[in-house]
């Protein structure tokens, strides 16, 4: 590294830079010939030019001592004990709801089924022409008796009528 890079790097004077190269390395300053460092040598100098003061830092910047260390470290470990507790809290409170639902035993309560879905809920087989032929029966019936008959996506016929449980369940028994 030349006189002039370190210069420019340490942001001194090019003689600040000689000065320093003089006291450290007196046998590389030559009269009149370029002075070339290598990189250990240049950080050498940039460190004694930095101990007498010449080089300032550009921002300021501060090492943390071993206190500011611990007392971030003392931080840490107080945040990852709260987040332990409301994790241990969270765990607790699921472990109730799982508890309460086992003991209630959840039933899921459906009122409209398909055709199709009603008869597979009894187990009975139903070709085409029959499910037809009841559905037409429970949209009767549902019509007759002012109960909403419901459209639900169908992957084969796009939408299809499912009717109510009361419905279903008088057509079934026929």
């Amino acid at each position: 590294m030349t006189v002039k890079e370190m210069s420019q790097l340490f942001n001194v004077s090019e003689e600040t830079v000689k000065r320093s190269i003089r006291d450290t390395y007196p046998d590389k300053m030559q009269n009149g010939k370029r002075t070339v460092l290598t990189k250990d040598e240049a950080i050498l100098i940039g460190e004694n030019i930095r101990k007498k003061g010449y080089i300032q830092p550009t921002q300021n910047v501060q090492l943390p001592t071993q206190n500011e260390q611990v007392d971030r470290i003392d931080r840490i470990e107080n945040m990852l004990n709260k987040l332990i507790s409301v994790i241990a809290t969270q765990v607790e409170t699921t472990n109730k709801l799982l508890e309460s639902t086992n003991q209630k035993q959840l039933e899921i309560i459906q009122d409209y089924y398909t055709i199709k879905g009603y008869a597979s809920k009894l187990k009975v087989q139903l070709v085409y022409s029959e499910a037809l032929k009841l559905g037409r029966e429970a949209a009767k019936m549902s019509r007759e008796k002012g109960i909403e008959i419901q459209k639900i996506p169908d992957a084969n016929y796009d939408f299809v009528n499912s009717y109510h449980v009361s419905v279903l369940e008088e057509i079934f028994r026929i």
